[in-house]
């Protein structure tokens, strides 16, 4: 599995590139959209959407995949993202268990501004996967 040699490769070594470079690829995209975010003063809904296209175009720059299995590689690392901005970077800053604050979280998205904002999300999601 020599997957750092530049050069071509197959559609399986270029996905086992793209989950090893995913990961990352969430955790910094969610720290910078967590900071984004706390420097507004709105929350601007639309940058899930930037966000989700973000993931989506990092994954194909490193990968050069093309196939469902990346596109569908691209909506869980848009949802590892999101979940690291909105839950584990707070729980982080702020010192709270994140089990609790995950739940308080779930339970915000269910309000009236909350479905505003999880139509956001998907919308996200959906720019993530089209954009592999």
């Amino acid at each position: 599995m020599n997957i750092f040699k530049p050069g071509p490769m197959n559609n399986q070594q270029r996905f086992q590139r793209a989950l090893l470079f995913g990961i990352p690829i969430a955790i910094v995209i969610g720290v910078i959209h967590y900071f984004a975010e706390a420097m507004l003063p709105i929350t601007f809904s639309i940058i899930y959407v930037i966000v989700g296209y973000a993931v989506g175009q990092a994954l194909q720059y490193v990968s050069h995949g093309i196939g469902k299995e990346f596109k569908y590689l691209a909506v869980a690392v848009y949802i590892l993202s999101i979940i690291v901005s909105d839950v584990f970077m707070p729980s982080f800053m702020y010192n709270f268990s994140v089990i609790p604050y995950f739940m308080s979280y779930v339970r915000s998205l269910f309000s009236i501004n909350g479905l505003f904002s999880l139509a956001f999300r998907v919308f996200g999601g959906v720019a993530a996967y089209y954009s592999m």
